[in-house]
């Protein structure tokens, strides 16, 4: 089942909060399918003075020390290259409330392994 979303990488941690203010009331029409990913988590913390909704991907490796930095912000996501992923992380990831996105998947054969292990998206070129 593929599913098209509206995706914000907030990288750079200079970035000023007015425009992120209109960035995000421009989003709030499709906020079912917003996924904003950073990998700046402090970000959350503002997007969620907006709204719930938005699912936020933190850009970083699978860990319970990222896992524990925003899942007390609900509805999250943590976003891995896709070679740092295995079963077991994903299983731990799952457990603890967060989708898994992989990003760099190029060949059916990684998206087929990847699906295996249960990931939630694939992103790709």
């Amino acid at each position: 089942k593929i599913h098209f979303v509206v995706l914000l990488f907030l990288v750079a941690s200079h970035l000023k909060k007015a425009l992120l203010d209109i960035i995000l009331k421009l989003v709030i029409v499709l906020i079912n399918n917003t996924i904003i990913i950073s990998s700046n988590y402090k970000w959350v913390k503002y997007i969620r003075k907006y709204t719930y909704k938005i699912q936020f991907q933190y850009l970083a490796d699978i860990n319970l020390e990222n896992i524990n930095l925003i899942k007390q912000y609900g509805n999250y996501g943590i976003d891995v290259r896709c070679d740092k992923v295995t079963k077991d992380i994903v299983k731990l990831a799952h457990e603890n409330g967060a989708k898994v996105n992989v990003w760099n998947v190029n060949t059916n054969e990684e998206v087929d392994k990847l699906l295996r292990f249960g990931v939630d998206m694939v992103t790709s070129n």
